[in-house]
């Protein structure tokens, strides 16, 4: 019997649907009457499902009564969010029921681009835009252009990564498949799994915290496990102490017992000096130190260098570059700088300096831009959804309805802006237009705006006029430049190492 690709498509969507809904449903899975709370006679019911505001994917229920989604809560059975919801899952109604949903394939019938050109997309079905895609797919084939097919992929699944974007790129011979992880967590992955051999997400045990250091980061607003955290933090500050390493004030940084508010890019001296005092008065944990699974001093000394010693002068690592450099038919200094090392020659294989990459002289561009997740960004599904610009302000600092760049007081006095005046910022590789903030949460030199805005064509509320192209603010993408993390081959769009200046519009 002959399958055909339609036939097999919809089979797959009817198994996926009974596995949905023909399985008895379990514990943290049960439907939940409702009970007192519905409108009308129709009680309504909490049904199970997850959320898709971030990697967490954490269980919540959503309250549905005559067919429409109304509110969500945690799941008040999971023991991973204690049957919390953070403001993200909030918004999932305003979300679904958004006018500008695109629920259906849209077909371009205007081959014109630019800003402010009507594509002209028309609805199609789901039939036609899978053989549009197959028709394109097996054109190439036949003209033996496999390599011009490029797969992108979103947000991801098991079955979008292991069938989808693992798998058909290669069996159609194509070496173009990308991933949103490129702009996204693997950079931040690649950290921990150098350091503590773990390349995937993690979470930590809070519960039993004694010493809680942030650093660089914000998990009352952002990342994975904000509703545990969130459920959390109230504890640890009565039993622990917090400390928060970031220049600017946020939500986590608002409650901390401590906060130092480091130069951008040159928090590795503070790294430094803190295991220099660990390591020279003593001070870390020694029964840890001892103790199963942590027998750090079983493996003391075992260097794998040729010497099995520290070499202070790394003749393994000169050895490593040099077969590498021949092997490539180039220099150890040419290997130097595609690594985006400064240092060449014998430097390079002793400890020495390497200052904060950055971009931008400093007497052109003298502030140092950073910017940070909103408590309410559904990794960018949030900012055509009305909730998400009325509530912005719960994010430290900022204003509803509008984009800001916050600016310390004394910077802002020497450049003769007031708060609410229209400013530019201009990096070397753009510029962007957004009302000024005046806040004493950021250290001088720095100034710093929330991601997610400028969109002029994401919806009617993301953008300030639709019809005429207009964005809500600015898109902090026109200042990054198109630099990346020679380790992961992430985007490298964190860590302060653009600078801006700052003109009066």
């Amino acid at each position: 019997m002959e399958i055909k690709r339609r036939d097999f498509l919809k089979a797959g969507a009817a198994v996926g649907a009974a596995a949905a809904v023909g399985v008895p449903a379990l514990n943290a899975f049960a439907k939940e009457q409702a009970g007192a709370g519905g409108m009308g006679e129709d009680p309504g019911q909490w049904i199970p499902t997850t959320c898709q505001g971030c990697t967490q994917w954490c269980p919540v229920e959503q309250f549905i009564q005559h067919g429409r989604l109304l509110r969500v809560r945690g799941n008040q059975l999971c023991k991973a969010n204690n049957g919390y919801a953070c403001p993200r899952a909030l918004l999932l109604p305003k979300m679904v029921y958004d006018p500008d949903r695109i629920k259906v394939p849209m077909k371009r019938t205007n081959p014109q681009k630019g800003r402010g050109v009507d594509p002209k997309f028309v609805p199609i079905t789901w039939d036609e835009a899978l053989d549009t895609i197959a028709d394109k797919m097996l054109e190439l084939r036949k003209n033996n252009e496999p390599h011009k097919f490029m797969y992108m992929r979103g947000r991801y699944s098991p079955t979008s990564t292991d069938l989808a974007y693992g798998t058909i790129a290669k069996i159609f011979g194509s070496p173009n498949s990308f991933s949103h992880s490129a702009i996204c967590a693997e950079a931040e992955k690649m950290g921990p799994g150098y350091t503590e051999g773990f390349f995937g997400y993690r979470d930590y045990d809070l519960a039993r915290t004694k010493y809680l250091l942030i650093w660089g980061c914000d998990p009352l607003s952002s990342n994975r496990q904000v509703p545990n955290a969130i459920h959390k933090f109230g504890d640890i500050l009565d039993r622990a102490t917090v400390a928060v390493v970031d220049p600017r004030l946020s939500s986590s940084a608002a409650k901390a017992h401590e906060w130092l508010p480091v130069k951008p890019g040159e928090d590795g001296a503070l790294a430094t000096a803190i295991a220099h005092v660990l390591l020279t008065e003593g001070l870390w944990s020694k029964g840890i130190y001892n103790s199963e699974p942590y027998t750090f001093k079983a493996h003391w000394g075992k260097f794998g260098t040729e010497t099995k010693r520290f070499e202070f002068y790394s003749e393994t690592l000169k050895k490593v570059l040099k077969e590498h450099a021949d092997k490539h038919k180039t220099t150890i200094d040419d290997v130097l700088q595609a690594s985006n090392y400064t240092a060449r020659g014998e430097q390079a294989f002793v400890p020495h300096y390497e200052p904060p990459k950055r971009w931008g002289d400093e007497k052109e561009y003298p502030f140092t831009f950073i910017d940070y997740k909103s408590r309410l960004n559904r990794e960018g599904r949030s900012q055509n959804v009305i909730w998400y610009h009325e509530f912005k302000k719960v994010d430290v600092g900022d204003v509803s309805w509008d984009d800001v760049v916050k600016i310390n007081p004394a910077d802002a006095q020497k450049l003769g802006i007031k708060n609410g005046d229209t400013v530019r910022l201009t990096s070397p590789t753009g510029s962007i237009t957004v009302k000024a903030k005046l806040w004493e949460g950021l250290r001088p030199g720095t100034v710093a705006k929330c991601y997610g805005q400028g969109h002029w064509a994401y919806g009617k509320v993301a953008a300030k006029e639709y019809h005429k192209a207009r964005p809500r603010g600015g898109n902090n993408n026109e200042l990054m430049p198109d630099d990346y993390d020679r380790l992961s081959g992430s985007t490298a769009r964190n860590g302060g190492f653009t600078g801006v200046k700052i003109e009066k519009v």
